[in-house]
């Protein structure tokens, strides 16, 4: 359990948008809608759902292996949120790649509902082959998010950048 009268609380809103560093924002901001959801128990704006969807793919990946971007982490509707942000950033190679990923994953049923996708296993319904470009295609995720990174693009930062009005500040007390 958390002990929030010794964590040190973000700063405000406009500092976080004030770094220049894309990868020191990320950070920033990640920390804020965390109290902002776990502290204050307000709800995130659909940007804001929206960065942390950005934020944290990479690291989902990263601890927890591909598949699970589809079974734990995103649901239809955000899915289709984080689609439009990267189609909106001019990041087209990695939503192609996740809309394919996904296309396997869902065995191409669309709409799907929440229950249904989380009743998937894509390893047991899929042929070997779709089941081996889904694995080349999470690879070829983590390389795009690496590149990005070393080129210094943070798209969850971007993102952020462009909808700073849709971020909503919380009483700091």
């Amino acid at each position: 359990m958390i002990n929030w009268d010794t964590s040190t609380p973000p700063k405000p809103l406009d500092e976080i948008f004030a770094l220049e560093n894309g990868i020191d924002l990320e950070a920033g901001l990640g920390s804020y809608l965390f109290f902002k959801r776990y502290k204050h128990r307000i709800e995130l704006t659909d940007a804001e759902s929206v960065f942390e969807t950005l934020q944290r793919i990479g690291t989902v990946i990263a601890a927890d292996g591909f598949t699970s971007v589809f079974c734990q982490f995103l649901s239809p509707d955000s899915f289709k949120a984080l689609c439009s942000a990267l189609t909106e950033m001019e990041a087209p190679r990695l939503r192609d790649l996740l809309r394919e990923a996904w296309s396997i994953y869902t065995k191409g049923k669309d709409p799907i509902t929440l229950d249904e996708l989380q009743t998937i296993s894509v390893r047991r319904f899929n042929t070997s082959k779709e089941m081996d470009r889904f694995d080349r295609i999470g690879e070829e995720v983590e390389d795009e998010l690496r590149r990005q990174y070393r080129s210094g693009t943070v798209l969850s930062a971007v993102y952020a950048k462009k909808h700073r009005d849709r971020f909503i500040p919380f009483p700091q007390t």
